[in-house]
């Protein structure tokens, strides 16, 4: 039997909920409004929040007044997020390599969640699916680190402590991914799950939406909106649109 991929267990496990519940909703709420008064999106659009965890962002663009698909790989997160669904928003198991047989006006792919396969063809094979699904006169949002600014603030090691397990992180650039290592130390009893991201640069993506056939026509830095810069911005935020 094949091994499981990182995203395969790390996703699926209690503990990634746990190391992460301190994610603020109030980030994702402004990221939401402001791009979606951006994009001009009128009531009820048909869009799509591609690994959508448990169902956040999803629920926010709902409340927005959109009809709603979230998809995730993972069966825990789904069953999950299952619990909010209601008239214009569903959630479904899916692998972001494989487009759904709808059409979508946006495309969400949000808090970095894209390079996480091995190879330059997968990544393409992601966008490809996006661009399957896409509406014409569509978008793709993606929404993913500055890898600039990642590297230059890599913190190589740190413990946290949080609801009674700990967690032990280190980080450290292996190639051309960013990986991070964690030990979880729960009771009397160890486990150690990885978590490991393509380096991904705004020429990157240049390159692989060219090969995909879209082009990214706006970039941001931040969940304000701000212009993306190499050096200052959190995060890449990129708009992407059919050639």
């Amino acid at each position: 039997m094949d091994k499981k991929e990182w995203f395969e267990s790390w996703f699926d496990a209690e503990y990634y909920h746990i190391l992460y519940q301190h994610r603020d909703d109030k980030d994702a709420r402004i990221f939401i409004d402001n791009i979606i008064a951006h994009l001009k999106l009128p009531a009820f659009t048909e869009v799509i929040d591609v690994a959508c965890g448990k169902g956040r962002h999803a629920r926010l663009l709902h409340k927005k007044g959109l009809n709603v698909t979230g998809t995730d790989l993972s069966t825990n997160s789904i069953e999950f997020a299952k619990q909010y669904e209601q008239n214009g928003l569903t959630f479904l198991v899916n692998d972001m390599r494989q487009p759904l047989a709808k059409e979508f006006g946006v495309i969400f792919n949000l808090f970095t969640s894209f390079g996480y396969f091995r190879s330059k063809e997968e990544n393409i094979k992601v966008l490809e699916a996006f661009k399957h699904m896409l509406a014409e006169n569509g978008a793709i949002i993606i929404d993913f680190f500055n890898a600039h600014k990642v590297v230059a603030d890599i913190i190589p090691e740190e413990n946290k402590c949080l609801n009674g397990i700990t967690f032990h992180i280190t980080r450290y650039i292996d190639g051309t991914d960013i990986v991070k290592k964690i030990r979880v130390f729960d009771a009397d009893q160890s486990r150690e799950f990885e978590e490991r991201v393509q380096l991904l640069y705004l020429d990157h993506f240049m390159d692989l939406c060219k090969q995909a056939q879209l082009t990214i026509d706006e970039t941001f830095g931040n969940y304000h909106l701000q212009p993306y810069s190499e050096l200052n911005s959190e995060r890449l935020i990129m708009v992407l649109r059919h050639v």
